[in-house]
């Protein structure tokens, strides 16, 4: 097979490298241990984040049972348009904080509304 031929990563494989390390990482893996769950090298674990090999899609799927995530929390989702001066890489990276900022203010929204809850019940408790 000619280098010709050899389909290279791109923008796309680079974010599934990355969630692949976020969610390795949010389990406390060590990229030796999830390599040891998939029977590859943690060289190869590091390959596959950094976005240098891609990633098969038979081989995804086990990643996705070994870290317990959904197919699609690998792949970006493709919501509005990017604009013409954007890289690909930013636009994706961009849509991925932007997530994570809503999941964020969701759990900041709902402490707020605990603690809320807290102060009216300690407040019928003592009869005010």
């Amino acid at each position: 097979m000619s280098k010709d031929t050899i389909k290279q990563p791109t923008d796309v494989d680079r974010f599934v490298g990355m969630q692949v390390r976020a969610a390795r990482r949010e389990l406390k893996l060590t990229q030796d241990e999830l390599g040891q769950m998939l029977n590859i090298t943690f060289q190869q674990v590091q390959k596959y984040e950094r976005g240098v090999n891609r990633i098969s899609s038979g081989k995804l799927y086990e990643i996705a049972h070994v870290l317990k995530r959904p197919l699609e929390y690998f792949y970006p989702e493709h919501s509005g348009e990017i604009d013409e001066d954007d890289s690909r890489t930013e636009a994706l990276l961009r849509s991925d904080l932007q997530k994570k900022c809503c999941a964020l203010v969701s759990n900041v929204n709902e402490i707020a509304m605990l603690e809320a809850i807290k102060t009216i019940l300690s407040g019928a408790q003592t009869g005010r």
